[in-house]
């Protein structure tokens, strides 16, 4: 069914499209609406293989002309109720013109110059030293301490090759004595390479920790050096010249437009923003008229700001006045800025954006029914709780094992530190020998589950065999070997109604909604059948037996 309901968005897309298709013959007609061949097979060209329906021939036909006929029914119905004046409908169409009007004036009207030259992409090339190509070296470490220990064994005097082999936690670089391979600067960032370290650190030298994040230092060397050719970097810098124009002439059309519509951020109106997201109130903010930014025409208010900001996820207690600043202008002033330029450039009249339009009436109105029908729906709590009850697996929770644990380089390491734990030696204190990357962010606790061993599948064979609480090891795992304890089992379990309800209730409302959509279409179908005409000579000639998906 909701494969269904996919295609009935195609066939409402394709409803409005009548004027375009003047060539094609008529193989249906619902009311005043007529359905074109070309409508047929551009439906039969989105269709995914699980899409389609096990008949051939005449059964096939029947059945992609009727998901068509079934969304122009969804606009007969939708007229008949009077759904053109429905709020929700008028809005939903107005935003998707804005959005559309507002991607084709910036592509029409904001320019970016001339194409980028070779000339210029070579000397961008050369002057940002895109030529140069190192080969690097690292050793990668988990905690301040492990890398202070690789600083003291490399200051000793043990080889960066030797010390990267028995200490990296990056396997594959570590077999080969910490070899990474060549690196420039459209990869370093990858890798947590400073561009600084990488322009000026000096061959053969090692340089100062850099963290990886998540507790995880790198330590970095490099040794050879080679020449990168234009032609190989050329398509990247190129993307980087063209960005950047992009960008400048961006800022520079959108500092013209506020000059020209008188835009100036109201400063008590950011901070009456910036004071609500702090004190976690935005509600607060719904019905405020205070002016966030004042123009030739108006304001913007703080309660439409906010509206903006909570749509696109952005409320949050911003660090200062420019951070909120910058956040209030990308969201709210430039959408402003270039929608009123689009409007005055004449672009919701543009014959395009006139067929848009339509095509998106005929959407938001096939939806709206759909939408009125589903708010019929009620679901009781006895309703939700059967389904809690009849259907068990939807709602089991899987068994778990916590775990304390370091994973060492050597058996050796790890016998030494299973001693220094039976001993009484604190966790705590030796959880930074782990090599693992996260073990200072984690604390060296775990949380596994069955699926987890595809990924450690040696680790969890040995806690599956380990005794609770005692201390167990070396057990050879991947990367290492391993010490570790079980804290607490979790054994199987149906998660408790209490706390599964926001879901069941959710499965059944998805499977009511399935439920009152085909009712609906069957309705539907009964209710306009005298206004429903085929013809099947014109059908067969629109979808010959070629073109239907076998």
């Amino acid at each position: 069914m909701r494969y269904y309901l996919r295609l009935l968005g195609w066939a409402a897309l394709l409803a409005s499209t009548a004027c375009a298709e003047r060539e094609s013959r008529a193989v249906a007609e619902v009311g005043r609406y007529e359905i074109r061949g070309e409508s047929l097979r551009g439906l039969v060209g989105r269709l995914l293989p699980g899409q389609r329906p096990s008949g051939s021939g005449d059964e096939a036909r029947r059945h992609y002309l009727q998901v068509l006929i079934d969304g122009r029914l969804m606009l007969l119905e939708a007229e008949q109720r009077g759904l053109e004046e429905d709020q929700s409908v008028q809005e939903r169409i107005q935003q998707a013109v804005e959005e559309r009007i507002v991607q084709l004036y910036q592509k029409g009207e904001i320019d970016t110059g001339a194409p980028v030259t070779e000339e210029e992409a070579r000397a961008f090339f050369q002057r940002h030293g895109f030529a140069r190509e190192r080969l690097c070296h690292g050793i990668l470490v988990a905690g301040r301490e492990a890398v202070d220990e690789v600083v003291d064994e490399l200051a000793s005097g043990k080889s960066f090759a030797e010390v990267a082999r028995t200490r990296s936690v990056d396997s594959r670089s570590a077999k080969s004595g910490g070899e990474i391979g060549y690196v420039d600067l459209t990869t370093i960032d990858k890798l947590h390479i400073p561009p600084d370290l990488f322009r000026n650190l000096p061959a053969g030298e090692v340089s100062e920790p850099v963290s990886a994040g998540r507790g995880a230092w790198h330590l970095f060397s490099f040794t050879d050096e080679r020449v990168g050719t234009f032609a190989k970097y050329r398509p990247y810098v190129e993307g980087l010249l063209r960005e950047e124009r992009r960008l400048m002439a961006e800022r520079q059309h959108l500092e013209r437009l506020r000059e020209s519509y008188g835009v100036r951020l109201v400063g008590e109106g950011l901070r009456e923003l910036m004071s609500a997201y702090h004190a976690r109130a935005p509600e607060a903010l719904a019905s405020s008229a205070t002016p966030v930014y004042v123009h030739d025409q108006g304001q913007i208010t703080v309660a439409e700001a906010d509206a903006k900001l909570r749509a696109m996820n952005l409320r949050r207690a911003f660090r200062d006045s420019a951070e909120a600043a910058f956040a209030v202008n990308s969201t709210v002033q430039r959408p402003y800025l270039i929608l009123r330029a689009a409007r005055g450039a004449g672009y919701e009249q543009r014959p395009d954006v006139i067929e848009f339009r339509q095509r998106q009436r005929v959407n938001a109105l096939a939806e709206r029914v759909r939408q009125l029908e589903l708010e019929k729906i009620e679901l009781s709590e006895v309703e939700i709780r059967s389904y809690y009850d009849e259907n068990p697996a939807m709602f089991r929770i899987e068994g778990s094992s916590r775990i304390q644990e370091i994973l060492l380089a050597t058996s050796a390491e790890a016998e030494e530190v299973l001693g220094m734990l039976e001993d009484g030696t604190r966790f705590a204190d030796l959880v930074g020998r782990s090599r693992r990357p996260d073990a200072e962010r984690t604390g060296g606790e775990y949380h596994f589950h069955p699926q987890d061993a595809r990924i450690y599948p040696r680790l969890m064979a040995a806690v599956e065999a380990a005794a609770d609480g005692e201390w167990t090891g070396p057990a050879a795992v991947d990367h290492g070997y391993s010490v570790f304890r079980v804290t607490a089992r979790e054994p199987e379990r149906t998660q408790p109604f209490e706390q599964a309800r926001r879901r069941a209730r959710g499965l059944v409302k998805r499977e009511r909604d399935a439920v009152a959509t085909k009712k609906l279409i069957a309705r539907l179908r009964d209710k306009f059948e005298a206004q429903v005409i085929v013809h099947d000579d014109a059908l067969r000639a629109a979808l010959p037996d070629s073109l239907i998906p076998g």
